[in-house]
């Protein structure tokens, strides 16, 4: 274009060159103003760009803190079961505690009952004895659970030490009184 200018200046026509030179004035204007439209248009999806950079960012960081929140309802709701476990062992401890204290009470109240009985009947000391031993197996049968309580009760549930630390004696007077409390036992006596 701009060898035309000159060429036209060159020959004499000023009016075509100035024409000339006017569109070529013209081109570039329409250059510069597509340059900057183009321009604006990158600086438009550059900011598009982070903007969706902005919002995916954001969706992320949402989607984390939604799922530490889940983590930590989690371990929430684990302490919580983990709580009333522990609750409901307490419990069953309460509940054995109490059933245990009361079986003592009511061992002691048979105790007192069947000494009473013993002073009635005028028993010497070693069928008392035998009678206590007696009881002793009884009790030792009695707290076996249901499912596994043999049918009749085994003197062997009660040891000669625990026998003979109960109603002071020896080893050997121990057996001796063990066996005469079975004897009595299968003849029907129940404490």
């Amino acid at each position: 274009m701009v060898e035309r200018v000159y060429g036209a200046l060159d020959r004499g026509a000023l009016d075509e060159a100035r024409a000339l030179f006017n569109l070529a004035e013209a081109c570039v204007r329409l250059a510069q103003a597509e340059a900057r439209e183009a321009e604006a248009l990158r600086r438009s999806e550059q900011e598009q760009a982070l903007r969706a950079t902005a919002q995916a960012d954001k969706v992320q960081a949402l989607a984390a803190e939604q799922e530490a929140a889940a983590r930590v309802a989690a371990a929430q709701a684990a302490q919580a079961e983990a709580a009333a476990r522990q609750a409901a062992a307490e419990r069953v401890q309460a509940e054995a505690l109490a059933a245990i204290e009361h079986a003592r009470a009511e061992a002691a109240r048979a105790e007192v009952a069947a000494l009473e009985a013993e002073d009635t009947a005028r028993l010497s000391p070693v069928e008392r004895a035998v009678r206590k031993v007696a009881r002793m197996i009884l009790a030792a049968h009695a707290v076996l659970p249901a499912d596994q309580r043999p049918e009749h009760s085994d003197m062997y549930a009660v040891t000669l030490e625990q026998v003979g630390e109960a109603i002071g004696v020896s080893r050997t007077v121990a057996g001796d009184r063990r066996q005469a409390a079975a004897d009595l036992i299968a003849t029907g006596y129940t404490g």
